[in-house]
């Protein structure tokens, strides 16, 4: 006989049987709205001991006792025990079969609702474990506290009372959470709760369990060897790549064939009352062999695709799920439904990546293992979707799924992290290039090579995302190589006077290599190879240093490879002083020196020892494209400028614009497919994955020309790039631009980077009217230039140019905005927010071209042009107006600026002109949200303000 919290019955049973009564706990907890029920919640149930859920309920009294049974119950614990999802990976699996024996029972979890009717009804059936634990939900269900907290008051109530109670505190909390967050919530899931399941059970479809599909599919003979194969590659290249996909042990086999993905979670529950694990195991399975049995309408055994893990465990095999193809010769209609399936999947994604469903966090699985699931499972519908666009063209895009991406992009860089892949190679601003499922097929197949690494594994572990050890380093620690490490001998250099004098006529000197020493000769007398490199290689030094015989021999070999009548090269270790004015002569001459160079070649450490022409192009493309070359600012003049690029490989110098039929003249790529080039055919499949410099020399010729290109070109160009030392930044994209570079050069000090920042503005007299709106951008502290980014590079949005253009004056940014003055300044109190100092406030009413009525707004501050007291809280901020470049607010998001009144007080609608501008004083960017949760900011003083309708002016922004 079971007397955990159940009254002495008297009744004679055997010890088969138990009899559980909820009478101890309700004899403590008297809840008027429910007397007239007692007498069928206190009913005693006799449940067999037998019964799943009766030996689930046991294991769950069970674990209580074991965890809480020597420790106070405070209402701490009570709220750690019932926050479910902190609690899911280190509870039973007991608890989550009996939430889900009770939801799938009463599927609308009514009983919950307090306001409603009590739904005691006469189907509580005395034999149901269901009807025992639902009999005591509903007891408890109007209070408004613990009910372990009042037993442990009580004086009549024993240790399995509060165990019981502590039981019932737990179910209800975590089915008011399966009601409100999990359930209720779905909409694409393809587990049997949610909408769109519910819509396919109700329409009763004959097919959904199709028997008659008893084809099993056949995996092409090329899986066994992985992802090398001619095909395989091909299939890559054109899809993306696949990535092995965590298996959590659903069931598969043994049940009939699925059309949709809803019956194939529904088929495997009616065997079981799943745990929240199981259930989130089904989900995966439902989106994995659910999705490929539906779009190849075949049978596909666990065997196929189930291979052993490296970590433990069994996986998706990626290389065999990408042999798994969708019939083709089958008419547009299969295509079409291929499509809705695909695009039901992907909104499936979308919502479990948005946390919706929370199916994974429900199972208790770890933030990372959801997330590398949620992009194993993203890359296979990538695949498929392109895979099936290839094939019937007509079909309409994909389903976006903009939550799924970015939690693909997360989990694309915590993978390549793991691997060794330096922080700032794979950045944030990196990944954010990957932003669609078209870009991410380059993103899945760099997923599949290793990182580049020198020495050993770690060796990143010090990085970041802003900046890579191997690029931040001082003149005293940096540290010259040799070709070899045990090598030691002398440094070689060429005669400094003879240096000096070419510089000083203002021309180029260029070296040649006898042997045994260095001489210098006139660029202008005969052709030279300029050698572009990055100093993180240790090729770093100076004419009066020198550099290691080793090294000089080297690069001389390699010179008389692309010029072997002169074997004269330019290289700035030997070519640029130390001493001041001769380096500065020497800079001038810089974008000359490769101008008029006959080639120029690339050496850096990743791309000659990962590059070889007998390697997949692919493979070649990703290793230049994160290669150190690319990301540093020097080189982005030096690979314009070239005539000829080369590259050197592991197996020499290299053409790769040759190879790839980049060049303007070439019609054809040469090589045939097998040895590692693509042929004609093949080669526009590379170009999607070709590096942003090489690309802009295939579609333009105007640097080589010797023409400027814009100044949004070069913006773009920059990104992701970065320089020691800041001051050099403008200097080294000069060459690139109509700017005098002797009067940046001048500017010097500590304040170099930012006064040769202002003097660029000045000189090419325009900036755009985005630039004050773009977010994260480091500012200048200049007066009347607070607004104007401290770097070209990086954090910089080169897409705020296509917001118009203003002109730079020694006063600021003259520009027309529309303005929205505020009736009365708001002074707003800041706080800090993701390193910003930030504030937010509502206000009462705004005017847009596409409202009537007073809209309700949120607005987001990055403060900038404020002082040192107001950042530091002290002094509430003052803010006078907002700018926009478009008179429409009717996005969700508007970016705009902060401003301030100077000078004479103005106010807008004044008709202002170019020379009579409304002056105002640059605050910081902002993000204005439409009806934003206030849940997205940290707590901050919000304050109600209006402003008046927008009107449009010209400002003078400083």
């Amino acid at each position: 006989m079971e007397q955990l919290g159940a009254t002495e019955s008297g009744v004679d049973v055997t010890d088969a049987k138990a009899l559980l009564s909820w009478s101890r706990i309700l004899d403590v907890v008297r809840v008027p709205s429910i007397a007239e029920h007692y007498s069928k919640l206190n009913t005693v149930f006799t449940i067999p001991r037998s019964d799943p859920l009766y030996c689930c309920y046991s294991e769950c009294l069970q674990h209580l006792q074991e965890t809480y049974g020597n420790a106070p119950l405070s209402p701490s614990t009570m709220d750690d025990l019932c926050n479910h999802h902190r609690k899911a990976a280190i509870l039973p699996p007991a608890f989550g079969i009996l939430v889900n024996a009770i939801a799938d029972r009463r599927p609308d979890l009514r009983f919950l609702d307090t306001t409603a009717s009590i739904p005691v009804s006469e189907d509580l059936q005395v034999h149901s474990m269901v009807d025992f634990v639902l009999a005591g939900i509903i007891a408890i269900t109007p209070l408004k506290y613990y009910v372990v907290s009042a037993l442990q008051e009580s004086q009549e109530r024993s240790k399995a009372d509060v165990f019981q109670a502590l039981f019932l505190d737990y179910m209800n909390s975590a089915l008011s959470h399966e009601r409100n967050c999990i359930r209720s919530a779905a909409v694409w899931s393809p587990m049997p709760w949610s909408r769109i399941s519910l819509k396919i059970s109700s329409e009763l479809r004959p097919n959904i369990l199709d028997g008659s599909v008893t084809d099993t599919l056949s995996l092409h003979k090329d899986v066994s060897f992985g992802y090398d194969t001619p095909k395989m590659r091909r299939m890559r290249l054109r899809h993306g790549s696949l990535v092995d996909i965590p298996w959590l042990d659903a069931a598969h086999d043994g049940f009939l064939h699925c059309s949709d993905l809803s019956s194939y979670t529904r088929a495997r529950r009616a065997r079981m009352t799943p745990s929240f694990r199981e259930d989130a195991a089904l989900w995966l399975g439902a989106m994995t062999f659910g999705v490929l049995e539906a779009v190849t309408h075949s049978r596909i055994p666990e065997s196929m695709l189930l291979v052993p893990g490296t970590q433990g465990g069994r996986v998706l095999s990626g290389a065999r799920i990408l042999n798994t193809n969708p019939e083709t010769s089958a008419h547009s209609q299969r295509g079409r439904e291929i499509a809705q399936i695909l695009d039901l999947a992907l909104r499936a994604l979308e919502e479990e990546a948005q946390e919706s469903t929370d199916i994974f966090h429900r199972a208790g699985l770890s933030e990372h293992i959801s997330r590398d699931i949620l992009c194993a499972v993203g890359l296979m519908l990538m695949v498929i979707d392109a895979f099936v666009h290839t094939v019937w063209g007509e079909l309409p895009e994909a389903f976006h799924a903009p939550s799924a991406l970015s939690v693909m992009q997360t989990s694309c860089g915590e993978r390549m992290r793991r691997a060794g892949w330096c922080p700032n190679t794979i950045s944030t601003a990196f990944l954010s290039r990957f932003s669609t499922f078209a870009n991410f097929v380059n993103l899945s197949n760099l997923l599949q090579l290793p990182p580049f690494i020198r020495t050993h594994i770690d060796e990143h572990k010090g990085c970041t995302e802003a900046a890579c050890v191997f690029h931040t380093f001082t003149e005293d620690s940096y540290v010259r190589r040799h070709v070899h490490p045990s090598c030691d001998c002398e440094y070689t250099k060429p005669p400094l006077d003879d240096v000096l004098r070419l510089l000083s006529e203002g021309i180029v000197p260029v070296i040649v290599y006898d042997g045994e020493k260095l001489h210098v000769r006139p660029a202008n007398s005969t052709a030279y190879v300029a050698i572009s490199h990055v100093w993180a290689d240790g090729m770093g030094s100076n004419t009066e240093v020198g550099m290691p015989t080793c090294v000089v021999a080297r690069l001389a070999a390699l010179a008389r490879t692309l010029l072997p009548d002169s074997g004269a090269l330019w290289l700035d270790s030997l070519c640029v002083p130390e001493r001041k004015a001769p380096r500065k002569l020497a800079l001038r001459l810089m974008a000359k020196s490769y101008q008029d160079a006959a080639k120029v070649l690339v050496i850096e450490e990743c791309i000659r020892t990962q590059c070889s022409l007998g390697k997949p192009w692919e493979e070649n493309l990703f290793r230049i494209r994160t290669s150190g070359w690319l990301r540093r600012v020097w080189t982005l003049q030096e690979g314009l400028l070239a005539r000829e690029l080369y590259f050197e490989f592991t197996d020499g110098v290299v053409d790769v614009e040759e190879h790839l039929a980049l060049k303007s003249s070439a019609k054809t790529a040469t090589g045939p497919p097998e040895n590692g080039t693509p042929g004609r055919d093949s080669s526009r499949l590379y170009h999607r994955m070709v590096p942003a410099l090489l690309a802009f020399r295939a579609r333009d010729q105007s640097v080589k020309a010797g023409r400027p290109i814009a100044v949004h070109e070069v913006v773009e160009l920059l990104q992701l790039r970065s320089t020691t030392k800041a001051e050099d930044e403008i200097i080294a994209i000069s060459s690139l631009l109509p700017l005098n570079v002797d009067t940046l050069l001048a500017i010097g000090g500590p304040d170099a980077a930012q006064g040769r920042m202002k003097e660029f503005l000045l000189q090419t007299q325009q900036a755009s009217r985005g630039l004050p709106m773009t977010r994260g951008t480091p500012r200048l502290t200049l007066p009347g230039y607070t607004w104007a980014p401290r770097a070209l590079a990086a954090a910089l949005d080169p897409t705020c140019y296509h917001w118009g253009m203003g002109t730079c004056t020694a006063n600021g940014l003259l520009a027309e905005y529309f303005v929205a003055m505020f009736q009365q300044p708001v002074f707003v109190v800041p706080s800090l927010w993701d390193g910003w100092l930030t504030g937010r406030y509502t206000p009462a009413s705004a005017q847009s071209d596409s409202d009537s009525e007073p809209v309700q707004f949120t607005l987001a501050v990055e403060y900038q042009g404020v002082s040192t007291e107001e950042r530091q809280g002290l002094v509430p901020i003052s803010i006078d107006g907002l700018l926009f470049c478009n008179k429409s607010l009717s996005d969700d998001m508007t970016s705009c600026a902060a401003v301030r009144k100077t000078g004479v007080p103005q106010t807008a609608n004044t008709g202002s002109s170019p020379q009579t501008p409304l002056r105002l004083s640059f605050l910081g960017p902002c993000s204005l949200f439409r009806q934003t949760s206030s849940a997205l900011f940290s707590p901050t003083e919000t304050v109600n303000v209006s402003f008046a309708e927008l009107c449009r002016e010209w400002v003078l922004l400083g």
